[in-house]
């Protein structure tokens, strides 16, 4: 994945008002960029990623030091918005190393950072070490309210926490656009409505 080159958006016209209008740019012009090519978690039933995994692809996660000399090329081209598109991205090792090298030459100043990410638990994922580090947008899978789908779709997650994990994201200071599904034909409307009113509340 990491001998692929990264794009040239010069060549490609990635200022072009058209694709600027992307609905989650905040500050323009932006682009989009991928850290890894396969989801992190990649077991959800409902998701392309699962499937590639399944059948072979094999996960591949670029070193930090290749993604900051892709950040340094959309700094120098004056842009002042990415967003990482990979199924959700890399935490652990990988993200403090990240979040230490975007400081480590102030490119948190520079150009600020969106991604998607499960609403999984602070101690799990250093939000404020990632607002410190210039991210500003967390896109977020909810789903569903109900643990049994979240079990039967394997998401991974407590559904009884989803709110103190999103207060956490929201505390340290980054902004979050919500994602949840409806139409499972195993729910209930009483099911499909714990859900409304989960959206509902954290609006």
């Amino acid at each position: 994945f990491e001998k692929l080159p990264y794009p040239d958006r010069v060549f490609t016209d990635a200022k072009n008002k058209r694709w600027q209008s992307y609905g989650n740019y905040k500050y323009h012009p932006a682009t989009h960029m991928m850290a890894s090519n396969l989801c992190w978690w990649g077991k959800c039933t409902f998701c392309v990623d699962t499937y590639k995994l399944e059948h072979g692809e094999k996960r591949g996660v670029r070193s930090v030091d290749h993604v900051m000399e892709e950040i340094d090329d959309l700094i120098s081209q004056g842009y002042r918005e990415v967003f990482d598109d990979s199924g959700t991205f890399p935490i652990g090792d990988w993200l403090d190393e990240f979040c230490a090298k975007m400081l480590e030459k102030e490119r948190h100043r520079k150009i600020v950072i969106g991604c998607n990410m499960k609403p999984i638990a602070e101690k799990v994922v250093p939000f404020k070490k990632m607002k410190e580090a210039g991210f500003r947008f967390i896109l977020v899978g909810v789903e569903s309210a109900n643990q049994k789908t979240i079990d039967k779709i394997r998401k991974g997650q407590d559904s009884e926490k989803v709110m103190e994990n999103l207060k956490a994201m929201n505390d340290a200071g980054l902004e979050i656009h919500l994602t949840s599904m409806f139409g499972y034909s195993w729910e209930s409307h009483e099911d499909a409505m714990n859900t409304v009113h989960l959206v509902h509340e954290l609006l």
